[in-house]
């Protein structure tokens, strides 16, 4: 589920207004049948992270209603408001609340692939949590974990080092794209996606295609992380200054030969 789904929506242009999560509408969603709201804050593929404050309000609410909140934070320490880490469900856990946080070493330790992460949660689940991870993933590979090791250990600088190179890959992004006609950008604070609509284009699966045939550039449909995704593409900058700019000069050319 997209952060701007069923509740969230994306607002200005060209790099103004940003994504929100409606708490409202999504209490109202919530009835007796619920048991779990599934949150992944920072986001992908929009980039929004949950304030504190609504981490607040939610917490009060699940518990309230008995709900669990799953928070997957993996993507946490990817943000470019100047703060080490994104706020975290983390803080809110006790033994007797229903909440579980999932984390892993994929982003801020570039171990994408390596299917390496863990889960906070209450001990009184732990065992069928156990149960489930047996006959699902068994474990990683011992020299997965050891690397797990080195990067908890060792690895700090590196993450800094890495969010460093999104942020200045982030602002060549934005600022490229907030530069084109046609664009609509909302604001994102963390992970390292752009997550923008081109105006006129409804179809955006045809449009990544006819990109990628076309120019060479590989932007991801939204369609593809879901119905609430249409009409919204998603670029990746976690990748150079250079690469950047060289794939929004082959956007450039796109939508001036694919004008309206």
């Amino acid at each position: 589920m997209l952060a701007r789904c069923p509740c969230a929506r994306g607002t200005g242009g060209h790099g103004h207004g940003g994504w929100q999560l409606d708490l409202e509408a999504l209490f109202a969603a919530c009835g007796a049948k619920t048991k779990v709201i599934l949150l992944n804050t920072p986001n992908n593929p929009t980039g929004w992270m949950m304030p504190a404050k609504d981490q607040v309000r939610l917490v009060e609410f699940a518990d309230k209603h008995g709900i669990w909140i799953i928070a997957d934070e993996v993507y946490a320490r990817l943000v470019y408001n100047g703060q080490d880490c994104a706020p975290s469900f983390v803080p809110f856990m006790t033994e007797n609340r229903r909440i579980m946080v999932i984390n892993s070493f994929s982003k801020a330790w570039a171990m994408t692939g390596w299917r390496l992460g863990w889960i906070t949660a209450p001990v009184a689940i732990t065992g069928e949590l156990e149960k489930l991870m047996e006959f699902n993933v068994s474990c990683p590979a011992g020299f997965i974990q050891q690397a797990g090791i080195v990067a908890l250990r060792d690895g700090e600088d590196f993450v800094v080092s890495a969010r460093n190179r999104y942020a200045r890959s982030r602002r060549v992004l934005v600022e490229r794209l907030s530069n084109m006609p046609r664009i609509m950008l909302p604001e994102a604070e963390a992970a390292f996606y752009a997550f923008f609509k081109v105006d006129g284009v409804s179809d955006t699966l045809s449009f990544a295609k006819n990109l990628l045939r076309d120019e060479g550039i590989g932007l991801a449909p939204g369609e593809a992380f879901g119905p609430e995704g249409a009409g919204y593409i998603r670029a990746c900058y976690a990748v150079s200054e250079d690469l950047i700019h060289r794939a929004m000069d082959g956007l450039a050319t796109f939508l001036t030969r694919n004008a309206l």
